[in-house]
């Protein structure tokens, strides 16, 4: 697929991400938001935040959080019970539903 392609999926996403889009005037700025995924690496999960599939947002977080929650319960995986804790900032931690039968909430 195209990054143009990539660009046009993106602004039918959220009013936020959609305005943010817009404002790009640079191809080669465009071109780099949407012509890979954001990989991990050695230290997880990094990037430049901002609105694409090559940049930290909560669309490429979320998709790389589904896709753990989605390993861990796979019948492949025999692990004991998994504490998992997702945060940004210093927002309190707060309990919820564990996604995945195989986690605990605290």
């Amino acid at each position: 697929m195209l990054y143009t392609e990539r660009y046009n999926e993106w602004l039918l996403f959220d009013d936020e991400t959609k305005q943010e889009l817009l404002k790009i005037t640079d191809e080669k700025e465009l071109e780099d938001r949407f012509y890979k995924d954001l990989q991990f690496g050695t230290g997880g999960l990094r990037g430049i935040m901002g609105a694409g599939p090559n940049r930290m947002n909560k669309y490429t977080v979320g998709k790389a959080t589904l896709g753990l929650a989605k390993y861990l319960a796979s019948p492949k995986v025999a692990l004991p019970t998994v504490y998992l804790f997702i945060r940004f900032g210093p927002a309190p931690i707060i309990p919820r539903k564990p996604p995945v039968p195989n986690c605990k909430s605290l």
